[in-house]
């Protein structure tokens, strides 16, 4: 994540105490795992607009304190090559209109190398004081959106909860490693050095006694 949704973020994440209960669901079918607040519902529905036309979804929610927090999988395998258009109708649709402020947040970026997926994280206020965060992502012929609602006169509109939710998604489902050298996780199976991150990680240092010649072999440890 870029500075501006870090300080966005971190400032919703020191608003209030942060709500228990979160954890992570995987959704193999979808390609796809994120973090709720508590068992979605799942619906199947119709993904509709005008280029888009009508195309299969499903749709994981829950609501709590008020809030909506959701993930729309729309199906495009057939469409697979007019992602960036599909994915730029989406991000206006949510953007653009009367009434609203829209204010472009981040262009997160998920995984590394061959597995990068990309996306756009917006902030949009409705002239009736309703409040959402949304992150859209094309990967792979499925559009991705991931939105917190908070409806206009709700007190959690600073929750911590929309920090939690907005960032927690994942699209390698095979899982990380960690590099104990440089504290990077990478996707597992991505054995070449030179697509990986390697954005310095503020004040990491390797464990004390850690030796590279030594340890590295050891050091790529596995994680979920």
């Amino acid at each position: 994540m870029r500075l501006m949704s870090l300080i966005i973020l971190a400032t919703l994440a020191t608003a209030a105490p942060a709500h228990a209960g979160w954890n992570e669901y995987v959704y193999p079918e979808l390609g796809v795992a994120k973090d709720f607040p508590a068992p979605p519902q799942m619906e199947k529905s119709t993904y509709k607009a005008p280029l888009a036309k009508e195309v299969p979804d499903i749709v994981l929610s829950v609501v709590q304190g008020g809030i909506t927090y959701r993930m729309t999988v729309a199906d495009f395998s057939a469409r697979a090559g007019e992602g960036a258009n599909l994915l730029g109708e989406a991000e206006s649709l949510r953007s653009s209109g009367v009434g609203k402020t829209a204010t472009l947040v981040d262009f997160p970026l998920y995984d590394k190398g061959a597995n990068s997926v990309y996306g756009t994280m917006l902030s949009v206020d409705k002239k009736d004081g309703e409040h959402a965060m949304s992150a859209l992502f094309f990967n792979k012929g499925r559009l991705y959106i991931v939105e917190a609602i908070v409806p206009p006169g709700n007190p959690n509109r600073l929750s911590p909860d929309l920090a939690r939710f907005m960032p927690s998604i994942r699209f390698h489902l095979e899982g990380y490693g960690f590099d104990v050298a440089t504290g990077h996780d990478y996707p597992l199976g991505d054995d070449s050095p030179e697509d990986r991150d390697t954005r310095p990680i503020p004040g990491y240092k390797p464990p004390a006694g850690f030796s590279p010649a030594l340890d590295q072999p050891l050091a790529n440890l596995p994680r979920k």
